[in-house]
């Protein structure tokens, strides 16, 4: 497929303001950011194109988890291959954008901190 030049740097002005929008979000605002990208994801082409094979990605289950250790804490154990991590972090966001407690318990389980924006910060980084 071809696009042209001014759609392919609007994709990325799009995107580009996505993910900052997901990253400095606190947990009142996290979901509508993340339906705001995946919204963006489907209905511009150019980002469509490039970022739903990602989305629709099968992965190795055997090869990623969260693995539960001491006192609850999760550790997320991502694939090795970039693409595979890329499709897995997409999924998870893509997740939690429709389950409002995944929003507050993926990150908490990771990172057990007390305030829920700490462990958005921190997942997101």
């Amino acid at each position: 497929m071809i696009f042209e030049k001014r759609d392919v740097s609007r994709a990325i002005e799009e995107i580009n303001e996505c993910l900052n929008n997901i990253l400095h979000a606190d947990s009142d605002n996290y979901i509508f950011r993340l339906k705001q990208l995946f919204t963006k994801i489907d209905k511009n082409t150019v980002l469509n194109f490039i970022i739903k094979p990602y989305v629709t990605m099968e992965l190795d289950d055997s090869k990623i988890a969260f693995i539960n250790a001491r006192g609850m804490r999760s550790s997320f154990v991502i694939p090795e291959d970039d693409d595979e991590e890329i499709s897995l972090i997409l999924k998870v966001l893509n997740d939690m954008k429709d389950n409002d407690s995944s929003v507050m318990g993926v990150p908490h389980s990771i990172y057990m901190k007390t305030s829920i924006n700490e462990n958005l910060y921190l997942f997101n980084d």
